[in-house]
């Protein structure tokens, strides 16, 4: 009897199982390889941005003025200030600057304050700005010092979000001449020769990003946890700046 050559049953459920598995791996590698692209995508816009943004910190710096007590006005940089309306400051990883400089506004003069600040609790980057319209209606002796005006958290506007550090590194000229590294603060209103009302002479700024979906994640976890050192091993990314101010 001759054999028909049509396929059976069996071998055509095991031909579309086949299929079926082959599709599926495709379907597999394709999400995969999207996933990554746009994983990689998102951190090439968030540290593209942080790019930016550090830029735009460098210039504001870059105006920074401190002189010492003039007929009772005086004009304060100092880092790592109580500031209300954000967490306390941490040496090294948690650290604010306040700083006061020319900058355009719609008040008719043009010297400013200025203050950014990492919310640990949040991992953004904050930042209070005041005209100088603002500045002038504080008290003569407060009017440039951070002391000088009640912050409150509606002062402080997020500029960058899966900030897991922020130091400020201040430099005097005597530490440049010395070769020194860099005091764990500064405050032009201080008793330290080198410092006090001045602004420094090179700043340092270091800051450790992730993106947005890894901050997302690491929302909800316990800080030096396994899995939050995990995220942070595999997306955190440092940024630094460096910043020369003219002589005093």
């Amino acid at each position: 009897m001759k054999r028909s050559s049509a396929f059976t049953l069996v071998e055509l459920l095991v031909a579309l199982s086949i299929t079926v598995i082959l599709v599926l791996m495709l379907t597999s590698v394709v999400a995969a390889t999207l996933g990554a692209w746009s994983q990689g995508r998102n951190r090439l816009d968030t540290y593209s941005n942080a790019r930016q943004l550090l830029g735009r910190l460098v210039d504001e710096l870059k105006g920074a003025i401190a002189n010492p007590a003039i007929s009772g006005s005086q004009i304060q940089f100092v880092e790592n200030f109580a500031f209300a309306g954000v967490p306390a400051p941490t040496a090294v990883t948690v650290e604010n600057v306040f700083f006061v400089a020319p900058y355009p506004n719609l008040g008719a003069g043009d010297l400013c304050t200025i203050a950014y600040a990492l919310d640990k609790d949040t991992h953004e980057l904050k930042r209070a700005f005041r005209s100088s319209d603002q500045v002038w209606a504080d008290g003569t002796g407060n009017r440039y010092r951070a002391a000088g005006h009640a912050y409150v958290a509606a002062d402080w506007h997020v500029i960058a979000k899966g900030v897991l550090q922020f130091e400020v590194q201040s430099f005097s000229q005597h530490d440049l001449d010395m070769n020194l590294t860099a005091g764990p603060t500064w405050d032009s209103e201080s008793t330290d020769v080198y410092m006090v009302g001045k602004a420094p002479r090179r700043i340092v700024i270091r800051w450790q990003m992730v993106d947005d979906r890894a901050a997302a994640r690491l929302a909800g976890l316990a800080v030096g946890s396994t899995p939050y050192n995990l995220i942070v091993q595999q997306s955190a990314r440092v940024f630094t700046a460096d910043v020369s101010l003219p002589p005093p």
